[in-house]
This record gives C-alpha cells, sequence and structure tokens, in this order.
C-alpha cells in the first residue's frame, strides 16, 4: 500500500476501514499518533442559529409558547414553559419584539416584560386589553417601539 507520505510528516498513521463482511477496503481513516488538542465543532444546527436575526430566533420560540400553551388556563403551564422562559433569558434586549408582537398578536407576556423592564407597566389596569394598552404605551414613551 502506498501512502502520501504528507500525511505521515505530520504524524498521521492510516488504518484500514472494515466493511460490515470485514473485508479490507482502499479507503483509510487518519489517527493522530499522539493526543491533540479537543477542538469543538458547532453542530450545522446551531451554527444556523447564530447566523440567524434575533427576530426570527424570537418568533419561532414564541409561535411555538403559543400554539403549545394556547388552550392551557394555568399560568404556571403558561409562565414555566421553556420557549416562554428561553425568550426571557435572552434579557432586555427582547423587550422590542415582545411589544411588536403584543401590538400585532396580543397575548399574556406580562409576567415577562414586568421582569425584563422591572417596573409593571399595567399596574392598576382592569382587563386584558386596557393591559396591552398600557405596556404599548410605556414601551412608545422609553423608545422601545414606535408610536
Amino acid at each position: 500500500m502506498a501512502f502520501d507520505s504528507a500525511a505521515s510528516q505530520f504524524g498521521y498513521y492510516p488504518e484500514p476501514v472494515m466493511d460490515f463482511c470485514e473485508k479490507p477496503t482502499t479507503h483509510f481513516r487518519f489517527y493522530p499518533a499522539r493526543p491533540r488538542k479537543i477542538e469543538y465543532i458547532i453542530h450545522p444546527d446551531e451554527e444556523t442559529a447564530l447566523a440567524r436575526p434575533l427576530e426570527y430566533w424570537f418568533n419561532e420560540h414564541a409561535d411555538k409558547w403559543a400554539m403549545e400553551t394556547g388552550v392551557h388556563s394555568s399560568p404556571v403551564i403558561r409562565f414555566m414553559h421553556e420557549d416562554y422562559q428561553a425568550i426571557i433569558a435572552k434579557g432586555p434586549q427582547i423587550i422590542p419584539l415582545i411589544l411588536k408582537r403584543m401590538r400585532n398578536k396580543p397575548d399574556d407576556w406580562f409576567w415577562a416584560l414586568r421582569y425584563l423592564a422591572d417596573e409593571d407597566a399595567a399596574l392598576n389596569v382592569q382587563g386584558f386589553d386596557a393591559a396591552v394598552a398600557a405596556w404599548l404605551k410605556w414601551g412608545a414613551d422609553r423608545g422601545y417601539i414606535s408610536k
């Protein structure tokens, strides 16, 4: 068997690869002769997630949260859902996206907004629509969204 001397020059040696019939093939895997530093490879799904804009990520998780918890009235089930928690974990940078979504598709984002904003814009408000309006006004007053 003839090997390219370049591979052996860098400390790699060939190991024959066996197929299911245990017949040697002409393909070789090269293994390092000595241990090397571990290199982490990003999974393709993680790589595309890193390249996607935050708004796309947010909408994907918000849609999944709405679909999976829309039939539940329990706040524990809705607010402790993994996608809702992942959205909150992004921090205050996600507030404009929540407010924009509330404007188009009102939903119960009040717990997340109270946590992220560290205040309650709908404290003395009665009803869902009034709370949405209060948060949208709060966001417009602070420059998170346009009026």
